[in-house]
């Protein structure tokens, strides 16, 4: 178990990653807000920290709104031609999850091990403290599960 009690499964998810933007919150602001203004619900965000000015950003979103993603995006890159997208689809989001995690160290480690384990590609990662969501490709989802299942004794 190792703090892990659970594994929810998450299907047709699309992950958007910008890379080099600027590291101005207004330009986050203008992606996020008109995404959300254009009714799209949004997961997994992930930031790097500013390196020479520029950061590199990265959201997953269901697979059904892309076409609505994507003609925000290309607005947003009237604006800000600096921005260029690369978008991947057909991906599942696998979250691990439990109340034992807040004192269970290691579980990020095993779940990076038991994914090693099967060589499974991981596209993006967010956790929080009772809970690590992983986005793999559809492909690939069932093993993964399986690994990490393996790996957690569930």
């Amino acid at each position: 178990m190792y703090g892990v009690s659970n594994i929810l499964t998450l299907e047709n998810v699309a992950l958007i990653s910008f890379m080099k933007l600027p590291h101005d919150l207004g330009l986050l602001n203008d992606i996020f807000g008109r995404v959300s203004d254009e009714g799209v619900s949004i997961d997994m965000v992930s930031q790097t920290s500013p390196l020479s000015g520029n950061i590199s950003v990265s959201f997953s979103f269901p697979e059904d709104d892309m076409v609505t993603v994507l003609t925000v995006v290309n607005k947003l890159k009237e604006k800000h031609p600096e921005m260029k997208p690369v978008v991947s689809s057909g991906n599942t989001k696998l979250t691990l999850s439990g109340e034992e995690m807040r004192v269970t160290p290691g579980v990020f480690a095993k779940a990076i091990s038991s994914l090693a384990k099967i060589s499974a590609e991981l596209l993006a990662v967010t956790t929080s403290e009772t809970e690590v969501s992983l986005l793999i490709p559809s492909a690939h989802a069932d093993d993964a599960k399986e690994a990490l299942e393996k790996g957690f004794e569930l």
